[in-house]
């Protein structure tokens, strides 16, 4: 699901502010009621800082960590 998400945030991304990029990622995740997001930001993939604007940096991230029961899981993906 996870994956998936992601890959879907991509395509939003296109249309949508950096703001509305995490909501989406947070709440459908947040939706499984197996999963619960701790973490999801996107950055700048050179310096790891957060951005708020797609025009701060030529290479945004999405970086999450996600606690599914006990386990946690993280990933990432290049917009």
């Amino acid at each position: 699901m996870i994956a998936r998400v992601l890959k879907e945030s991509v395509a939003l991304a296109k249309g949508k502010s950096v703001s509305e990029v995490i909501k989406y990622v947070v709440d459908t995740i947040n939706s499984d009621p197996v999963m619960d997001v701790e973490y999801y930001e996107i950055v700048d993939g050179n310096t790891l800082e957060s951005i708020n604007d797609w025009s701060e940096t030529d290479y945004p991230v999405g970086c999450v960590t996600v606690y599914c029961g006990e386990v946690r899981l993280i990933d990432n993906i290049k917009y």
